[in-house]
């Protein structure tokens, strides 16, 4: 089941976040709904620093592309322009993924029309954009972004031909990550390219190059100097496309996570000393099953991401019987105590065990303790999203790891926040 970004976001969610418990661009100015900016397996160049003589193309047929890759808006767009005479091509991310085989989030073009002759060709077209020159067409259902300058890697699937100035091909054979220009200046320009880059690698597989690597180390508190909004965007972008996991693993390797979500930073940290591997921790393992519903192309809304992060915080600070707890996740799997209260009773000796999250089961509860105990670990969680929205309930969450406080930035908006507690309100028998 994958939930669109479409989709009723209560619903969808409530459906996302039960099963995740009962199973085992560079444009950021004027636009916030893509991977935008990402070129090939390396970051954004600075404008003008390449060579057009050292161009390289590949012929997309033999890299395994096919044309029904490729969204039938987006082929409209394309064909639309070239019919006019204008130069249009895929740009940037989407053709990474394609070299990649993976399924794109959106695609992008590009073209040598102007901003008024782009807008004259389609009947719902808007221009938007401070820095950049970028039109949004609405075509079938689905917006594709096309921008009036040259500046990526670029694709005409229309001949079948990847035209490639940055090496990025090479790269992808080898499955590394790098910036074009040296990656301490390429990060001390841009610090959003710190976080674009981790994105890129947590979703593809891939790994950065050592000189990448170093750069994101000695930087990374510099994404401290971008505004909450876009650290929310970028920390969207990582947990609710179906890589959380392997986003949150980059996060804690190059000590990210402890700026965008100090609590599960300090969390990680405490089941290390204590020698448990990440892998079995129980909020490696929520996020794991949460990824099975999600792709890049088909997200989930951001209230199942805090939903989750809740839910589990919840337990780590109030550790619950077993019974409990998979009783709480059937209810919102079924819908109903009763269901709920069978499946449990049935399966939970056949569910992981996590310390210090979960107590081990009591079989003597009688159906009317269990539903009371459900519901006051449904109170626990709504008031778990606190610590997720204010200053004062992150610290004191905080103080149970030994250690610094956190740096004091809360990502989370209160709205977000009033969603999640309005998802938990509507679980029925809680």
């Amino acid at each position: 089941m994958a939930i669109s970004r479409r989709s009723y976001p209560f619903r969808s969610a409530s459906s996302s976040l039960a099963y995740t418990l009962v199973s085992d661009r560079q444009r950021w100015n004027h636009s916030s709904t893509g991977e935008n900016g990402d070129t090939g397996s390396v970051l954004p160049p600075e404008e003008g620093s390449y060579d057009q003589s050292s161009w390289k193309t590949v012929d997309s047929r033999a890299v395994g592309i096919r044309r029904s890759s490729i969204s039938s808006s987006t082929w409209t767009v394309l064909n639309i322009l070239q019919r006019k005479g204008f130069d249009a091509y895929l740009v940037g991310g989407c053709v990474r993924d394609l070299l990649l085989k993976k399924t794109p989030k959106d695609f992008d073009v590009i073209t040598n029309a102007t901003l008024k002759q782009i807008k004259k060709q389609f009947r719902h077209c808007i221009i938007v954009g401070r820095r950049f020159p970028i039109c949004q067409v609405h075509v079938q259902g689905s917006i594709v972004e096309v921008c009036a300058t040259f500046s990526n890697l670029f694709f005409d699937p229309t001949c079948y031909t990847i035209y490639d100035y940055v090496g990025g091909i090479s790269d992808l054979r080898i499955l590394k990550l790098r910036t074009v220009i040296p990656a301490h200046l390429s990060f001390d320009k841009d610090c959003a390219r710190i976080l674009r880059g981790l994105r890129i690698v947590a979703r593809l597989g891939l790994q950065f190059s050592k000189e990448t690597a170093a750069a994101i180390r000695d930087l990374s508190s510099s994404i401290l100097t971008l505004n909450e909004s876009r650290l929310r965007m970028e920390l969207n972008f990582m947990l609710a496309y179906g890589a959380a996991e392997s986003s949150i693993r980059l996060l804690h390797k190059f000590k990210l996570l402890d700026i965008l979500l100090p609590i599960q930073a300090a969390y990680l940290a405490d089941q290390s000393r204590k020698q448990v591997a990440q892998g079995s921790t129980m909020l490696m393992k929520l996020f794991s099953n949460a990824d099975k519903l999600l792709a890049a192309d088909h997200p989930a809304d951001s209230i199942l991401w805090l939903a989750l992060l809740a839910f589990h915080l919840a337990l780590v600070e109030n550790p619950q019987d077993a019974l409990v707890v998979w009783t709480f996740s059937a209810i919102l799997h079924d819908g109903t105590w009763k269901k709920a209260a069978e499946y449990a009773r049935k399966n939970v000796k056949a569910h992981a065990q996590f310390v210090p999250e979960i107590r081990s089961s009591s079989d003597t509860k009688s159906d009317e303790l269990i539903l009371e105990e459900t519901s006051h670990l449904a109170s626990l969680v709504k008031s778990s999203v606190n610590a997720f929205t204010s200053i004062d309930a992150l610290q004191q969450s905080l103080g149970r790891y030994q250690g610094p406080l956190s740096s004091g930035v809360v990502l989370v908006s209160e709205r977000m926040g009033s969603n999640v507690s309005k998802l938990l309100r509507s679980w029925k028998a809680i």
